[in-house]
């Protein structure tokens, strides 16, 4: 997980057991993919729910949006959109994966 930092030092990532140091351009641009996960992932899972699970959706991420664990009470409360918040986000590995692998 990344951290967010005012100062200009260099910010760490888990990234499956090794610690990377990131830039702060770096960490940025992380959180901006991890942005884009997610907002792929609100617009796959509201469009094939009814109104009504839309908007207590909407409510539960309104009254929540600041908790640092969020992401683990969507898994938990709405189980439908941790599996494809998963699925984007390994499109997304998948992708970059592809295009590191093309400009190899």
């Amino acid at each position: 997980m990344i951290n967010s930092s005012d100062e200009n030092e260099k910010e760490l990532e888990e990234n499956e057991g090794v610690q990377v140091e990131l830039t702060e351009e770096e960490a940025e641009f992380a959180g901006e993919i991890g942005d884009t996960i997610f907002e792929s992932a609100l617009i796959r899972y509201m469009a094939g729910e009814s109104p009504e699970t839309v908007e207590e959706f909407e409510t539960f991420i309104n009254l929540n949006a600041k908790a640092e664990d969020l992401l683990e009470k969507l898994y938990e409360k709405y189980p439908e959109f941790g599996k494809i918040l998963d699925e984007e986000a390994l499109a997304m590995k998948e992708e970059i994966d592809s295009f590191s692998d093309e400009t190899k």
